[in-house]
């Protein structure tokens, strides 16, 4: 008897077949707060092509693109630099004129009001102000060029020299300043959005902190903490008494640090509290962050891994742009506790119409600032890759 041959099945399915398939390719993706859940396809997966391996010739998209991506990055950070010198030069040529317009000379600080005929063209002459304005200004535009700002009038130095010998000062005091503004203010801007009843008397303190000068807030913890008490140095940077060297240098030094430290800190974090605050209640709002709390993130979790990460530019862009204000806040600090850096600098100079110093004290916070800016442009970089320039853009 013969055998009929078997029918072979059709591999196309029909309409209920292909939903099946469907269904079955597919797996359910459940709210854990809510039990809300839906059906989700699974992520396609591109088919290894060849040379997609992780070989020594793999991927070579990938390289070009990291490649052409560093390439865009140097690029910029290169055209920013580039920038800084005209806006020196810029900044530069108006305090000069500013300067040679202001009443009341050098040779008044350094001759006095009485002086004689004789002394006014000898000291005229010896610092060049008998020339005519321009011709100071090229002299001036010339050494700006070569780096040279010339020599300080009230010190007899090189003002780079001068400025090298007081930055330590200043840099003791608004380093530890800006990493404790950042380290205690961003943690309590962040409580002061999530709790109102908390928030509410972290924000009056900030807004109290923020509204005192330095200068008052200096005085008022000196004296607390100098006069009454008596636990801190009233005003320096050593004791002229003892003759330590070493470690217990370092250690005189710090206890002399911490009321200017804590006052340049004290007015630095209320601007971090309130900054912070405003940046982390506006991600708050955002869809993403009601999704990480449905996916059973915490609050303290869904805000440091998620609200902080997304709203940190906005933080960083205004904290970069305060450097400036900081460093001026700073040279009123070192005047009120007698700290022997920039401001006690600025303060000299001025009251000696010490005109070369006074142009360099400027031209390095403004080159600081700058610098500051750059800094932050970069790490926004490293948060959010999206803005990485392009080849070809322009910085």
């Amino acid at each position: 008897m013969r055998c009929s041959p078997r029918r072979r099945r059709s591999r196309t399915p029909g309409p209920a077949a292909g939903s099946t398939a469907r269904y079955r390719r597919s797996w359910p993706r459940t709210c854990p707060i809510s039990g809300w859940s839906r059906r989700c396809a699974p992520p396609r997966t591109r088919p290894a092509s060849r040379g997609s391996g992780r070989g020594p010739g793999s991927s070579p998209k990938r390289r070009s693109r990291s490649t052409s991506g560093r390439g865009a990055v140097f690029g910029f950070v290169l055209g920013r630099l580039l920038r800084i010198v005209p806006m020196l030069l810029a900044v530069g040529t108006a305090l000069f004129l500013l300067l040679h317009a202001t009443p009341g000379g050098p040779i008044v600080a350094l001759a006095g009001e009485f002086a004689d005929a004789d002394t006014v063209a000898d000291i005229e002459r010896r610092f060049g102000l008998d020339r005519p304005l321009h011709v100071q200004y090229l002299k001036f535009l010339a050494g700006l060029a070569r780096g040279d700002l010339g020599e300080s009038w009230f010190y007899g130095e090189p003002v780079l020299q001068v400025l090298q010998d007081r930055l330590p000062a200043t840099l003791i005091l608004v380093v530890p300043s800006l990493l404790l503004a950042a380290g205690i203010g961003v943690p309590l801007g962040i409580l002061a959005a999530r709790s109102r009843r908390r928030g509410l008397g972290i924000m009056l303190a900030a807004l109290l902190a923020f509204a005192v000068p330095s200068f008052w807030l200096g005085h008022l913890l000196r004296m607390a903490f100098s006069v009454e008490v008596q636990w801190f140095p009233v005003q320096g940077m050593t004791d002229a008494r003892s003759a330590a060297d070493g470690l217990r240098q370092w250690l005189d030094i710090a206890r002399h640090a911490v009321l200017p430290v804590a006052t340049l800190t004290l007015h630095q974090l209320a601007y971090t509290v309130l900054l912070t605050r405003s940046a982390i209640e506006v991600e708050r709002r955002q869809p993403y962050f009601m999704t990480a709390l449905a996916k059973g993130n915490g609050r303290r979790r869904a805000e440091y891994r998620h609200a902080l990460p997304n709203g940190s530019p906005t933080i960083v862009t205004l904290f970069a742009n305060r450097v400036g204000w900081f460093l001026a806040g700073a040279v009123l600090v070192e005047v009120v506790f007698a700290w022997p850096g920039f401001g006690q600098l600025a303060d000299a100079a001025i009251r000696n119409r010490d005109f070369p110093l006074v142009i360099g004290i400027v031209l390095a916070v403004t080159c600081v600032t700058l610098l500051a800016n750059l800094v932050a442009d970069i790490v926004y970089m490293a948060i959010d890759p999206r803005i990485l320039p392009h080849r070809g853009a322009r910085a």
